[in-house]
């Protein structure tokens, strides 16, 4: 599955060293964290069609992940201390991670403006309207971005081969 990932994250244009892990339990959507490492959640590919929503969420992340640095969490976290530390040693101690997971996948996840994140579906050549119908704690779907969808009527490129993604269907589900 990881060729099939590369190939979906070269396509959405993610950073070129971008690894996506998929998890099963504790999070809803996608999240980029330090390292271009991006979780998503396994229900975004067992229980969808095509890969759309997957990109979307993935190409969220990303958006995210430009206007708000992924690190700045952790730093935001750590004492004086343990910031020296990371400058000077270039590692932080596990204390200063305990719980950061925890608290990581308790919060609400961050969501771009609709103007941004319609700019980047826009350039990446993908549906908005798939991500919006995901979006985690919500019971309707944004309007504004199903509305502004720009492929809701035109055709737009693959988003993977679709023997990737049945390929990758069937690991989440055998391993989901």
């Amino acid at each position: 599955a990881e060729a099939a990932l590369h190939g979906l994250a070269r396509r959405i244009g993610l950073p070129p060293k971008t690894r996506i892990a998929v998890l099963r339990d504790g999070l809803e959507g996608a999240l980029m964290l330090p390292g271009d490492l991006i979780a998503v959640d396994n229900r975004l590919i067992a229980g969808q069609s095509d890969p759309a929503a997957l990109a979307g969420h993935l190409l969220a992340a990303k958006i995210t992940a430009e206007t708000t640095d992924p690190m700045r969490a952790i730093m935001d976290r750590a004492s004086f201390p343990e910031v020296l530390s990371l400058l000077t040693r270039g590692a932080l101690s596990p204390a200063a991670l305990q719980g950061f997971g925890e608290d990581l996948l308790a919060a609400s996840p961050q969501r771009p403006a609709d103007k941004q994140l319609l700019q980047g579906f826009t350039t990446a050549r993908i549906p908005a309207t798939p991500y919006a119908e995901t979006l985690p704690g919500s019971a309707t779907a944004p309007v504004a971005l199903i509305e502004a969808d720009p492929f809701r009527t035109q055709p737009y490129p693959p988003i993977m081969a679709e023997r990737d993604w049945i390929a990758l269907q069937q690991i989440c589900v055998d391993h989901g």
